[in-house]
Parts: C-alpha cells; sequence; structure tokens
C-alpha cells in the first residue's frame, strides 16, 4: 500500500540494519564502513522476484505481481538459499 518513495525509504531502513549504507554515496565515501550499498539489496530482491539482474522499475513490477505472488517468489528464493 505504500507509494514508491516510502516503499525505497523501507528498502533504505532494511539496508541499514542489515549494516549496508542507505546511500550509495554513503558507501563510497566509507567503503569500509559497510558491507555494500542499499542498490545491492535491491538487486538481491530482483534476482529473488524476477530470476534477472537487470529489470524494470522494482516497485512496478510488485506492482504488477501483486502481494502473493511478490510473497510467494521471496518464499522460494528463500527454500532455494537453504539448499
Amino acid at each position: 500500500n505504500d507509494d514508491k518513495q516510502e516503499w525505497f525509504n523501507k528498502i533504505k531502513e532494511l539496508a541499514g540494519k542489515l549494516g549496508y549504507a542507505s546511500e550509495v554515496k554513503e558507501f563510497k565515501a566509507n567503503p569500509d564502513k559497510y558491507e555494500a550499498h542499499v542498490g545491492d539489496v535491491s538487486t538481491v530482491l530482483r534476482i529473488a522476484l524476477t530470476g534477472r539482474s537487470n529489470t524494470p522499475d522494482m516497485y512496478e513490477i510488485m506492482q504488477v505481481l501483486g502481494k502473493d505472488s511478490v510473497e510467494k517468489r521471496l518464499k522460494k528464493a528463500l527454500e532455494n538459499l537453504d539448499k
């Protein structure tokens, strides 16, 4: 139910909790301080949802897929990590 900016702010927050820079500029200024940056978190989500690293806008893809499909795809990606 979030708009695009609210959704991305939540991704940034998640990135910060995981030790990633919430801004690419932060990471470039202090690369030793972070695991990586929010763009890397977005790439992992993109691959989990689409199987590709280069796609159209993730927010739009998730809107088209719908909540149920997104949840199913993320669960499947998590299951595959356990293998």
